[in-house]
């Protein structure tokens, strides 16, 4: 026996995916740029780096893939417990229900119309995890949870719902992604009639429901600031749209389909709700739109065949 230690035992799954997501968030809190411009009736922040290295790229693949396996809770704490064979055949089968089988198989109408928008949302749940670690990426206020996205991209509902510390308590905001590879214009136009939507009292439950989860994982000291109408009394709407760079979008022009968010419902007849505190849009210009979502969808089914 020469004294020196056993060498460590490799990682299983689980801890691999948990180091995965661990690692995704270290590397992008170094690397992406937040620009924040305010104008009179809309905040814009752009938020750039995501393509800057192919280890970024492989980053954000692999937390993806924690994501679709639920690797985090509502507060970002890691929680993955796969187990043998049966475990990794789940991971694959979650993985390639975005996807495809081994990456391919996908119709055409499919990529753009369930993958494409499934991984620009988990890229802006992980940009928004991101932000309990860089100032600047949330303005509203710091974030302390976050809700996971939709199993399915088809799923209607609320994208991300953001738990955050806010001038007067705590707040929430709500995100709305799109990912309209040459029409970001359209793909704000689709958020503001979703948030019209909730300014009308639509997704009251779903909202409520989304609270209560993230409400849950908070940690005591908070869960009681965190009531079922804070929604109501402190609430940012977010559009969230990704596009490709040949299209230029000047983000500081007024858009009166955010604008009219701010102002009560047309209708009297209806009792309004509070009209929101404000609006923050979150572009993501994306280098080679096509080739982007191709690689990280690459780079996800990589990550699943080293398990």
């Amino acid at each position: 026996m020469n004294g020196l230690p056993p060498p460590p035992l490799p990682l299983t799954p689980a801890q691999r995916i948990d180091a995965a997501v661990e690692n995704a968030l270290a590397l992008l809190a170094q690397t992406l740029q937040v620009q924040h411009t305010q104008f009179a009736n809309h905040d814009v922040v752009s938020i750039t780096g995501w393509n800057q290295t192919p280890a970024v790229r492989r980053a954000v693949a692999e937390y993806l893939v924690g994501l679709r396996v639920m690797a985090v809770n509502s507060a970002l704490a890691v929680r993955t417990d796969l187990v043998g064979p049966s475990g990794l055949a789940e991971v694959r089968q979650n993985v390639e229900a975005i996807i495809g089988v081994n990456g391919a198989g996908l119709t055409p109408d499919q990529v753009i119309k369930s993958r494409d928008p499934w991984i620009a949302e988990g890229i802006w749940h992980l940009c928004l995890a991101v932000s309990m670690l860089v100032p600047g990426i949330h303005p509203p206020g710091a974030v302390f949870a976050l809700s996971l996205p939709h199993a399915d991209a088809t799923e209607h509902g609320i994208d991300i719902a953001v738990l955050h510390q806010a001038q007067n308590g705590i707040g929430l905001s709500i995100v709305e992604t799109k990912a309209y590879r040459h029409n970001p214009a359209g793909a704000v136009t689709k958020a503001a009639k979703f948030f019209r939507g909730i300014n009308g009292g639509a997704y009251r439950i779903k909202i409520r429901e989304a609270v209560q989860r993230m409400r849950s994982e908070c940690p005591l000291a908070l869960q009681n600031q965190i009531t079922a109408q804070l929604w109501e009394e402190r609430r940012w709407y977010v559009p969230n749209p990704h596009y490709d760079n040949a299209h230029v979008e000047d983000w500081a022009q007024d858009r009166p389909v955010l604008t009219n968010l701010l102002n009560a419902p047309a209708n009297p007849a209806d009792p309004p709700l509070p009209v929101p505190q404000g609006i923050v849009i979150m572009p993501h210009v994306v280098t080679g739109f096509d080739a982007y979502f191709d690689d990280v969808t690459a780079d996800m089914m990589a990550f699943v065949n080293t398990l």
